[in-house]
C-alpha cells in the first residue's frame, strides 16, 4: 500500500481544505479560499507532524534556493493531481495562479515558491457529500 493511502493523506488534505475560511466573511459569494501546496504543507506539518515524518524524502518544505527537489509541497501537488478524480468526487477543486507578471510569491518563514504557475486547491462548500 502507498504512503498516500497508509497515511490517509487524501482525508487529511480534504479536512484541511474544509477548515479554511475567508476571515472577513466565511460565506463570501466566491466560496472558500484556495490554498497553495505550500500552505497545505505548512498546515499538514502543523496538524500531522507524524504523517509528514513518515514521508521520508519529501518532508521538507523546500522553496526556491533550498536545493531540495523533493519537497513536501511538490509531493502534495503531484499526489493531488494524480488522485484528482477521486478528490474532485469528494468536493476538491483545483486551479492555477498564472505566473504572468508575477515576480515572486513569498510565504511565512521567508519561503519563496520555486514555481511561477502555482497550483491551487480548495473545498467546494456547495458540494453535497451525500451524492
Amino acid at each position: 500500500m502507498s504512503i498516500w493511502k497508509n497515511e490517509r493523506l487524501e482525508d487529511k488534505i480534504i479536512e484541511i481544505l474544509k477548515d479554511v475560511n475567508f476571515k472577513p466573511n466565511q460565506n463570501h459569494h466566491f466560496g472558500k479560499p484556495f490554498l497553495t501546496p505550500y500552505q497545505l504543507a505548512f498546515e499538514l506539518k502543523k496538524r500531522y507532524p507524524e504523517t509528514v515524518e513518515n514521508l521520508n524524502s519529501c518532508k521538507d518544505i523546500g522553496g526556491e534556493g533550498s536545493g531540495n527537489y523533493n519537497s513536501l509541497p511538490q509531493y502534495l501537488a503531484g499526489q493531488i493531481s494524480q488522485h484528482y478524480q477521486s478528490m474532485k468526487a469528494r468536493g476538491v477543486e483545483g486551479a492555477f495562479l498564472s505566473g504572468n507578471d508575477l515576480k515572486e510569491l513569498i510565504f511565512d518563514r521567508d519561503i519563496k515558491s520555486s514555481v511561477r504557475d502555482v497550483s491551487l486547491f480548495r473545498y467546494n462548500r456547495d458540494f453535497d457529500e451525500s451524492q
